[in-house]
């Protein structure tokens, strides 16, 4: 049986069953009201690095980063079911080294659908509940799960939950905040202000050294070369220096 946290809440799943998860699934599944034909639902993943800020979208647009470490399944428009999903996928092993956070959000986008009209009294898009879950996409096991029920969704964005890199390693934490648009600039600095990134409080020089020790070895490796660069021109100048003025 999986963990169910609620609004606020945070799992840390760095080691489910024993055994490290490397590979994860995001479901999100909702049931909604038929007004979701004007305005369809989708869900997105916005990726964050260290000190919080969105530095990419991954959605129905975007369907994947450069290195396929993060993959939208598309849409989920044709459906036959009670029950509709979206679902992403990551893969810890592949993500670049300045991403720490993801955070997944729902949404109604009347933009795919821009000639089509509601009437005034039908223009409600409701969700009768909205499910966000975590699985070990290498076993197919839930590892845990959020619920949101009674959404109004109209024209609006859940920023349904989120997965962050901590000190102890990665947590699954449960959101649950609306924002009234769906436009990705809006979202983006709502997602910004909520300071989710895990090195604004360690201050610059802490974050870098933080940054190095999770660095593979050939990176480490590349780093300590260029401040050997550095301290190599700063010597040299030194020594120009002292040979033109003779100190």
């Amino acid at each position: 049986m999986s963990n169910k946290i609620n609004t606020g809440e945070a799992y840390d799943f760095k080691n489910q069953f024993g055994q490290n998860v490397s590979n994860i699934i995001l479901r999100i599944e909702w049931i909604s009201n038929e007004n979701n034909m004007y305005a369809p639902i989708d869900i997105s993943c916005i990726l964050l690095n260290g000190w919080g800020h969105c530095v990419e979208t991954i959605n129905y647009e975007n369907l994947s980063n450069s290195n396929k470490s993060v993959v939208h399944n598309g849409d989920d428009l044709n459906r036959d079911s009670d029950i509709d999903y979206e679902e992403i996928k990551i893969n810890f092993k592949d993500i670049d080294l300045y991403i720490e956070g993801f955070v997944f959000t729902v949404f109604a986008n009347p933009g795919l659908n821009e000639n089509r009209k509601m009437d005034k009294k039908d223009e409600t898009i409701l969700l009768d509940n909205c499910i966000a879950k975590l699985i070990n996409a290498d076993n197919g096991n839930e590892i845990c799960k959020y619920e949101i029920k009674k959404i109004d969704i109209s024209d609006g964005t859940i920023l349904m939950c989120a997965i962050l890199k901590t000190e102890q390693g990665w947590i699954f934490k449960a959101l649950g905040s609306g924002i009234g648009s769906y436009v990705s600039d809006d979202v983006n600095e709502e997602i910004e202000e909520m300071k989710l990134g895990s090195l604004r409080s360690k201050g610059l020089f802490n974050s870098y050294i933080q940054t190095l020790k999770d660095m593979e070895p050939k990176y480490k490796l590349i780093q300590v070369a260029i401040w050997l660069f550095f301290a190599v021109i700063i010597v040299f100048g030194v020594f120009l220096y002292t040979k033109i003025y003779k100190f």
